[in-house]
């Protein structure tokens, strides 16, 4: 989602936002599960979009 993000010049909140829609997701089909793995998809998304620069 990083690289997306940054290759197509949208706004940063989208990082945020994606992880969000994620969670509910996950809670709306399993209840209570996978929380931890939207906060490593957003981290992950932030290492993307500031360690891929496109030169």
């Amino acid at each position: 989602m990083g690289w997306f993000v940054k290759k197509y010049s949208l706004a940063f909140y989208n990082l945020v936002i994606f992880p969000i829609i994620f969670v509910i997701s996950v809670f709306a089909k399993y209840g209570r599960y996978g929380y931890f793995l939207a906060g490593i998809y957003l981290i992950l998304s932030i290492l993307v979009y500031f360690l891929f620069d496109d030169k």
